[in-house]
């Protein structure tokens, strides 16, 4: 039975879960909203964008001009640049693209969910009740607005349903999928899983390996790139306590029964502000919906009977473990393996937690609906009795401890909060799910799986109700970053000051957006964050934020050599202490804006400049003398780092005249040979190729900006951005494409012969 699905059609569970997505989803996304808010609008949402807009110019999305004066697109992985689910911001406007690929993941999650429980040998109903919470709940739920996260993480049933049916090939293409979407910490998880589960099924590991193998082959484009820019980041170098930000604190399980039990939902129904630990819940909800959590103790009642049981019990506890992070000795452990320290968050193992919970429940439906009709009542009995049970404690736990948990968690917190309100009752996050307890108790002392599953889309539709994508994403006429319509390679070179236009000012804000205004962002935000940059601007926080205001200073040159020509300040840059480092004549203040002030920085240098002296210095004399150099002149002298200073230097002009994402044009002229200096950060990606092919000599200039040696006279050349090592890594991948192809016509070929042999 565990070895063969049984036969029939799906489309019945197809409607169910198309209409459970329309159901939860449809009125925001027709009224014309964007499924995207925090990292979904300020990352996701725009690079998916940009690599769009390069496609568009007839180029490969390699560089991402916006973060960090530039750095590699698809090689920073998240931009998902050869995953097929976010080729729609091709063809449609980027509001509907992105929309389409968050629900269109969504939708494969639960589809693939639903097939491995059938593949399972399991009943409509106990794969439905898989399927549903995985889909609109539990970790994929609480990322919604993390568009890659979605994308990986809707593939891992894919993945095992591949395993149970003994299918390398397709393994292969879903693992090499899963790797394309870019979120390594996922797919390292994945693999976790997928070994475990091939030793829990005993299969032979050659064809998993293989097909392993191939996966990696064909996503070469996709990974080669990303060791570069590893290799530029301090990303494996984490401290500890960054690793175990974000653990699931012990006294916040009920969760688990209560998702909204310490706020952090949006809208009427459930509104306290998150009063828990950490600032991104999200991070530490794991909330699947009561019946899956209650039918998990059917399904454990046959513990030592199924191994099924025992596998996906285990797996579960480990994740539940691991998502404690620091409160467990565990954690220290896993932190000193090579690559598995790379996964920072320990509230993401909540995944692993889910996605048991979701298969033990299917595992416990189909128990009781298979039971004696004796033996299904006190089965149904007993799960709705432990669930009314639990709830029951933290209830009971909360009403007669009301005064002393208030007084014991209230120095914690901001003294205008209130914590007794919070805690009260009569709070919608507690009587909301007590409820829903009871109505899902009932349905399983009755054994009435169609009610079931309808209590647990009520369920689930009121927990994504209060998710913030559904409520603060932005509306028609709201968004506050609209993309122009005009093409990249259109926008002014040096555009003037965008005031008073709003809708430009709040770009500021967002790095991404801001390059389609044609504006420069020290800032950025990318998982891995060039090293040397940090600390030229005097340290990043929050994944890529300027952190120092001292960068703002007189005799600091970082930001004049970026051509960083606006200053932003707002909630995220108060005006305190950092306007103090704003007086001084370096700085002009703009007309202010809503809620913002606004400087322009008068030494900002332009896109391509030619200097008349270049120094040879050791590199971390240039690193100190770029940021604290009150006699250099960078529009005049250039710092460069080993090997030989260029002779004599003419004086002469440049500039660049065409620019896309990856080009610069670049038009110079001088008496005699020259130095041109261009404001994007230096790559070993990048070259300087003349009209007849030849190339140029490219250089780091003041630790980060390309320096490119001209000869003499007027002449143009271009800087093409290319991935280093682009062409084997391209060979790699056809190579693994073409043996994706050859495994699986000798497959077909086998099988068409079968018959006729037999």
């Amino acid at each position: 039975m565990l070895d063969r699905a049984p036969r029939s059609g799906a489309a019945g569970p197809v409607l169910v879960l198309l209409a459970a997505l329309a159901l939860v989803y449809g009125p925001f996304v027709l009224s014309g909203g964007l499924l995207a808010v925090g990292d979904g609008l300020g990352y996701y949402f725009p690079v998916r964008a940009l690599a769009a807009l390069s496609l568009r110019l007839g180029e490969l999305p390699f560089w991402n001009p916006a973060n960090f004066a530039g750095v590699p697109l698809h090689g920073m992985l998240q931009a998902g640049v050869f995953f097929p689910g976010n080729w729609g911001f091709l063809v449609l406007p980027p509001v509907a693209a992105m929309n389409l690929a968050v629900l269109a993941s969504s939708f494969g999650a639960g589809f693939s969910m639903y097939a491995f429980a059938r593949a399972l040998a399991l009943g409509r109903p106990a794969a439905l009740l898989a399927a549903l919470p995985f889909m609109l709940a539990g970790y994929l739920g609480a990322h919604l607005e993390e568009l890659t996260t979605v994308q990986v993480v809707g593939l891992i049933p894919a993945v095992l349903w591949a395993l149970e049916r003994r299918r390398p090939v397709a393994l292969a293409a879903i693992l090499a999928l899963q790797l394309l979407a870019g979120y390594p910490q996922t797919c390292l998880i994945t693999l976790a899983i997928a070994a475990a589960y091939v030793w829990h099924r005993g299969l032979s590991p050659w064809g998993p390996l293989a097909a392993g193998a191939l996966a990696f082959a064909i996503a070469a484009v996709e990974l080669g790139p990303v060791l570069d820019v590893i290799a530029q980041s301090d990303r494996m170098n984490l401290p500890y306590e960054e690793i175990v930000k974000y653990s699931l604190p012990p006294r916040q399980l009920p969760t688990l029964l209560f998702p909204y039990m310490f706020g952090g939902a949006k809208g009427a129904l459930f509104g306290v502000p998150y009063w828990g630990v950490g600032q991104v819940y999200s991070e530490i909800m794991g909330y699947v919906g009561l019946a899956p959590m209650a039918l998990s103790l059917v399904a454990l009642a046959g513990f030592r009977r199924d191994p099924r049981v025992r596998f996906w019990a285990v797996l579960g506890l480990v994740g539940g473990v691991l998502a404690l992070g620091d409160a467990t000795p565990i954690y220290h452990l896993w932190a000193k393996l090579p690559v598995l320290r790379a996964i920072r968050v320990p509230g993401r193992h909540l995944l692993e937690l889910d996605l048991a919970v979701c298969l033990l429940g299917a595992l416990g439906l189909e128990a009781l609906l298979d039971a004696e009709p004796a033996r299904a009542r006190r089965l149904g009995r007993a799960a709705a009795g432990a669930l009314g049970l639990a709830m029951g404690g933290v209830l009971l736990g909360v009403g007669l401890g009301h005064d002393a948990l208030v007084a014991r968690i209230a120095r914690w917190l901001p003294s205008d909060f209130d914590l007794a309100g919070a805690l009260s009752l009569a709070q919608p996050a507690f009587w909301v799910p007590a409820l829903l307890g009871l109505a899902t108790a009932a349905c399983l002392v009755r054994r009435a799986p169609r009610a079931l599953l309808l209590v647990l889309l009520l369920d689930l539709g009121l927990y994504a109700a209060g998710q913030n994508v559904l409520v603060n994403g932005p509306r028609p006429g709201a968004l506050a970053m609209p993309l122009p319509d005009a093409p990249y390679r259109a926008l002014p070179l040096t555009p003037a000051i965008p005031y008073p236009d709003l809708a430009r000012t709040r770009a500021l804000g967002y790095p991404l957006f801001a390059a389609f205004w044609g504006e420069r962002s020290a800032s950025g935000y990318e998982a891995f964050v060039p090293a040397r940059y940090g600390r030229l601007v005097g340290g990043l926080d929050n994944g890529g934020l300027l952190s120092h205001p001292e960068v703002l200073a007189p005799d600091d040159h970082v930001l004049d050599l970026l051509g960083v020509r606006l200053v932003r300040l707002d909630a995220l840059y108060p005006a305190a202490p950092w306007q103090a480092r704003l007086a001084s004549p370096r700085w002009r203040q703009l007309p202010d804006q809503p809620g913002v002030h606004v400087y322009e920085n008068t030494r900002a240098l332009p896109r391509a400049w030619r200097v008349v002296e270049a120094v040879t210095l050791a590199p971390a004399a240039v690193e100190e003398r770029t940021r604290r150099g009150a006699a250099f002149d960078p529009a005049h002298t250039a710092l460069l780092e080993g090997g030989a200073a260029p002779p004599e230097l003419a004086d002469g002009s440049a500039r660049v005249v065409t620019l896309t994402p990856n080009r610069l044009a670049v038009e110079t002229a001088g008496d005699g040979p020259g130095l041109v200096l261009v404001n994007e950060r230096f790559d070993p990606g990048w070259q300087a190729v003349l009209p007849d092919g030849r190339t140029l000599p490219v250089r780091v200039a003041d630790a980060l900006i390309l320096a490119v040696e001209v000869p003499a006279g007027p002449l143009g050349f271009e800087l093409r951005y290319r991935p280093p090592h682009w062409g084997p890594l391209v060979a790699i991948s056809l190579a693994g494409l073409a043996g994706l192809l050859g495994w699986w016509l000798l497959g077909y070929r086998a099988k068409a012969a079968r018959p006729a042999n037999g």
